[in-house]
């Protein structure tokens, strides 16, 4: 009987051992389902990848191109910059410009729009720099005719364009008219970014005279000479020299352009001309 009752407690004893052995996998098994199930509540819900649509690549592709040009143009105005760091630039070309006109409001626009009348003294300050026998004529848009010069120094004329035309029709009929009036040795320098108003003044010079040409320089170059000179003022005669053709020029330009002319061309019918 002893051996039976041996026998059996050895059996009772396995068999719980087997039984809380199970019941821990039991209960691990529990956890880890419940931890699962935890983690898949606090995870945020699968979304299927939607392609965008024909509308999302446009914006894209249109955004992109316009961070690309502002930072080609921020570029081109740094180099810009850079290469106009000397003021008396004109002095330097192998064959100095004589008659130089600029476009104000393009030039005023690459400022950040300054007061009219500060950017016209900031203009008589470089022009008196480079000399009584260069020719500066300043063109702004509007005004009247009984406005439409003002002779601010010997050699620095203020134009308006007049309540019909825009200083860009103006700078295009008075290249026409200078070259007409000007030696072969006054060569011309339009000042303006504006490419339709150049390839205007370019056609402008062609229909005159095939031989000559005129230079372009851009208003972000200008506006770098009109800051060096901002602090000083070089001193020039007042007067033309005895006999100097300028002075015969101006005196005609200022009756010419007070009847208000007609211009060649506006953008619009020169555009026309050139489709055809």
């Amino acid at each position: 009987p002893m051996l039976y009752i041996a026998t059996a407690a050895v059996l009772l004893f396995y068999g719980l051992k087997t039984v809380v052995r199970e019941i821990q996998m039991a209960v691990a098994e529990t956890n880890k389902a419940a931890w699962e199930l935890r983690s898949v509540a606090n995870s945020p819900p699968h979304r299927p990848s939607i392609p965008p649509t024909a509308q999302q690549q446009q914006a894209t592709i249109e955004r992109t191109t316009i961070e690309r040009v502002a930072a080609e143009r921020a570029a081109i105005k740094r180099e810009t910059l850079k290469r106009v760091a000397e003021p008396m630039v004109l002095n330097n070309m192998a064959e100095p410009v004589k008659i130089v006109l600029v476009d104000a409001c393009n030039v005023r626009a690459s400022m950040g729009w300054p007061n009219r009348s500060h950017f016209n003294n900031a203009v008589r300050r470089w022009a008196r720099s480079q000399g009584v026998d260069q020719l500066t004529i300043v063109e702004h848009d509007g005004g009247g005719p009984a406005q439409a010069v003002v002779r601010l120094d010997v050699n620095v004329l203020v134009t308006c364009s007049g309540p019909h035309w825009s200083a860009d029709d103006a700078v295009v009929r008075d290249v026409g008219w200078l070259l007409h009036r000007a030696s072969a040795t006054d060569h011309f320098l339009v000042v303006t970014s504006d490419k339709l108003l150049r390839s205007r003044c370019r056609a402008s010079l062609r229909e005159q005279d095939a031989t000559r040409r005129g230079r372009f320089e851009a208003s972000e170059a200008f506006v770098g000479w009109l800051s060096d000179l901002h602090l000083s003022e070089a001193t020039q005669p007042n007067t033309f020299p005895p006999g100097h053709h300028m002075d015969s020029i101006v005196t005609k330009f200022i009756a010419f352009v007070g009847t208000q002319p007609r211009p060649p061309n506006t953008a619009k019918t020169f555009l026309r001309q050139r489709i055809r």
